[in-house]
């Protein structure tokens, strides 16, 4: 579908522009999820409706968003699509470029007239998934378009209380930008805990760093004080040296080789950074997963946003 030239020969040939395939899927939801804009309009002045709805109800921005084709999104609003148009979980334009860190795409979204404070069928709202992954400066963009910083989920969560729950109350530039709106740390929720609470709970206990050097040896323990401790230190994940070490963010078992979850990772270049960093080390390695939220809190919905089986990353 990225070949315009082609595209023009097959619809000059006839080719139906608003067939589909058995889930309701036309050339225009391809085009805008995969292809460069300049198909997308061909498909446009030939005809094809940028509200086209495949079977779950998914209209072609929604492809075009979850694709992270800026380009593309521009020529489907200009077309006439719709900013709010929702996907089959529920869920808007806007909450997906959040969800996604896409922090260009929501720029785009937000300028055609999407909601800072869209609400998705879950009750969550898009600043609630900055702070879930410490992205202060998507949290800055929804704040400046009119995001509410004491906005609620069903729960009664704020965004401060997400950045607790799910590991990045230690990451102090999302917690600052939020205070700076005027969140509270003592804002209670629903079952009555504030984000100090939260926090608190969520913290490192005795069983689990027991439970993580009990099974790794003594090689295994000064590799992941002495090399992963500083890149989380960067990252603002830990406050201290080896403070990571047996935390919630990182789980081990060693038998013959290393297996490990590592959690809170607010982006996939950390990822590829501490998978250089175990390419490197001599160590066994069996696999490793990378997951954005922490360990505990880990949603059903979430999936590793890297992997490193053996020597090879996925």
């Amino acid at each position: 579908m990225g070949n315009t030239e082609e595209v023009k020969k097959l619809l000059a040939a006839g080719v139906q522009i608003d067939a589909s395939d058995m889930n309701g899927v036309q050339a225009i939801h391809r085009a805008a999820q995969y292809s460069n804009p300049e198909v997308l309009k061909v498909l446009i002045a030939a005809g094809a409706r940028v509200d086209a709805a495949d079977k779950a109800g998914t209209e072609p921005i929604i492809y075009a968003v979850n694709g992270d084709k800026s380009e593309s999104v521009k020529v489907l609003l200009a077309a006439g699509a719709k900013v709010d148009a929702w996907d089959k979980n529920g869920r808007q334009s806007i909450h997906l470029a959040t969800y996604t860190d896409h922090i260009e795409l929501a720029k785009t979204l937000l300028a055609a007239g999407a909601k800072a404070d869209a609400v998705d069928k879950n009750g969550d709202r898009p600043l609630h998934w900055a702070a879930r992954h410490g992205n202060q400066e998507m949290a800055r963009v929804l704040l400046a378009a009119g995001a509410k910083v004491d906005a609620v989920d069903k729960n009664g969560d704020q965004p401060l209380h997400w950045a607790a729950r799910y590991g990045n109350y230690g990451n102090t530039e999302i917690v600052k930008v939020l205070l700076a709106a005027g969140a509270k740390m003592d804002e209670p929720n629903k079952n009555g805990d504030s984000p100090n609470a939260i926090a608190k709970h969520i913290g490192p206990s005795e069983k689990d760093t027991g439970n993580m050097k009990g099974s790794l040896d003594e090689a295994t323990i000064n590799y992941l004080k002495n090399n992963l401790d500083p890149i989380f230190i960067r990252a603002g994940l830990c406050n201290s040296s080896n403070d990571c070490l047996g935390k919630d963010i990182i789980f081990c078992s060693q038998t013959n080789s290393l297996s490990c979850g590592i959690y809170g990772i607010p982006n996939e270049n950390l990822a590829q950074e501490i998978i250089l960093s175990m390419r490197n080390s001599g160590l066994r390695i069996k696999k490793i997963s990378f997951w954005r939220s922490t360990y505990d809190k880990k949603s059903v919905l979430d999936k590793p946003i890297a992997e490193f089986d053996g020597h090879e990353p996925s």
